[in-house]
């Protein structure tokens, strides 16, 4: 499975640089983009499979649910322009985030009643995943196209840790009715 992920990305990054090559910055924007997104879609399955191997049937909606956001952000890449994203505000991704791990704190403290180690450590990977990569703020010059990178990487990462707690949620709701009958 490592090695199919190592190829898959070996594979895009080439082709990524091979059809970058003397574009102007505004495409390299949306080739960067496309790239990272396609990458997302690509790894999500394989990180979805070892994080819900037991129970993959109970939480198909979080294998879905990442794939179809990156698909719909794809779609709306035709609208990106390279002047609109210098003159976007960052926080709104902030806000996300903040939104993200008031939620998911509050569903840890929910799950730290609960004995079962296997779902706490899915709620903590989806809590980890937003304070690791989404919290962290670096300060790119909005002009630059490290800047479109790390913004689009935080959110493969926000959309990765939304499938996380959403399976996570997923499989609490049922094993609450398998208690409850």
């Amino acid at each position: 499975m490592l090695q199919m992920i190592i190829g898959v990305l070996v594979l895009m990054l080439a082709t990524y640089y091979y059809m970058s090559r003397g574009l102007s910055l505004r495409a390299q924007a949306k080739m960067s983009i496309l790239t990272i997104y396609l990458l997302g879609i690509a790894m999500w399955p394989f990180l979805w499979n070892n994080f819900f191997k037991e129970h993959q049937s109970s939480s198909i909606a979080s294998l879905l649910w990442p794939i179809l956001i990156l698909l719909l952000e794809i779609y709306l890449l035709k609208y990106h322009t390279f002047e609109k994203h210098v003159k976007r505000n960052r926080s709104i991704l902030s806000m996300d985030a903040n939104m993200v791990c008031s939620l998911t704190f509050t569903l840890s403290s929910i799950l730290g009643a609960h004995k079962d180690t296997y779902y706490k450590n899915i709620f903590l990977y989806g809590v980890l995943g937003c304070i690791a990569f989404v919290m962290f703020t670096p300060q790119a010059p909005a002009d630059t196209i490290e800047s479109i990178l790390i913004e689009c990487l935080q959110k493969l990462f926000l959309i990765y840790s939304t499938g996380m707690l959403l399976g996570g949620s997923m499989l609490l709701m049922k094993n609450e009715n398998i208690i409850v009958k």
